[in-house]
């Protein structure tokens, strides 16, 4: 793999949303994700939790989080069934940098929609990343396939900011203010590509 340096990406200040009492039915539950040594339990009533354990088993850190929900649209769910299918970024499958679509990803997309059994409402994250310095990075979900959302918690579990990265970049390494990461180039050539972290 080749490595070339990026531009620094900035990290901005993450407002917590609070939502509307009216919006959802309190209490329901949503989901869980596993991470290394943890879990993220999000419900529909606009929270999630974060549950850090350490290495004998005792609770790190507990915390909880504000989110406002938003509902699946048919145009959401068409979109994932296609992503899906090309085996892309926001697809919620495993993704690879730099493999190759399937041929016959067209034919596919039908049957992969029938067979998605999704909730009313959308979890405010799609995946989860413990970095090396013990900082939680959860991929927000977000309207705008062209960039990530990053929400990044500390290792105390406090929220350090958010940063907005590209769609396909696999998170690989990350202490303090840099982060190494693999990126596809135009020819899906995957590049090993180092970004500093800094305050917006």
């Amino acid at each position: 793999r080749r490595h070339r340096s990026a531009a620094p990406c900035a990290l901005a200040a993450l407002p917590i949303a609070v939502p509307r009492a009216d919006t959802v039915q309190k209490g329901s539950f949503l989901g869980r994700q596993a991470f290394q040594a943890g879990f993220v339990q999000t419900h529909e009533d606009g929270v999630f939790r974060v549950t850090r354990f350490g290495l004998s088993g005792d609770t790190v850190y507990h915390r909880t989080f504000h989110y406002r929900p938003v509902r699946y649209s048919t145009a959401d769910l068409d979109t994932i069934a296609v992503l899906a299918a090309r085996g892309q970024p926001g697809g919620m499958v495993p993704y690879t940098p730099g493999a190759p679509v399937r041929a016959d990803w067209e034919a596919i997309v039908p049957s992969m929609r029938r067979a998605m059994k999704f909730p009313e409402f959308k979890l405010p994250f799609e995946y989860t990343w413990l970095a090396q310095d013990e900082s939680l990075w959860l991929r927000l979900s977000h309207a705008d396939q062209a960039t990530a959302v990053w929400l990044i918690l500390d290792a105390g579990g406090r929220p350090r900011g958010r940063v907005e990265l590209p769609p396909d970049l696999r998170l690989w390494w990350s202490r303090g203010d840099t982060l190494w990461a693999v990126q596809p180039d135009e020819q899906d050539v995957p590049w090993v590509v180092r970004f500093r972290i800094q305050p917006s």
